[in-house]
């Protein structure tokens, strides 16, 4: 499976108790830590990858099925990480097969 369809599964997994919700949470760092190794490892810009690893103020996706308020958080957080890392992807993708830059 592919890291992006990793994170997707995460997002979607459903949780129902607290012991749930810290497996849910382990395996979302990890996941992180593992997407931002890979992405140093080919070669991503550095500002990019700093772009997935920092949060700042973003608008979250409102998740209505979320066991609790820290569940939410990371649904939150997950969510906005997945639509970074799709955006990511796109230029590496771009820019390795030498397409020119998306006018934007």
């Amino acid at each position: 499976m592919d890291l992006r369809a990793e994170g997707v599964a995460l997002r979607n997994r459903t949780i129902q108790s607290d012991a749930a919700w810290m497996q849910l949470h382990h395996e979302f760092l990890e996941w992180e830590r593992v997407v931002i190794n890979e992405m140093r490892k080919i070669g991503v810009k550095p500002s990019d990858i700093g772009r997935f690893e920092t949060l700042d103020l973003f608008t979250p996706v409102v998740s209505t099925s979320a066991y609790n308020e820290l569940h939410a958080k990371d649904l939150r957080e997950l969510s906005e990480k997945l639509r970074r890392l799709l955006e990511i992807t796109q230029l590496y993708d771009r820019a390795v097969s030498g397409a020119p830059p998306l006018q934007g």
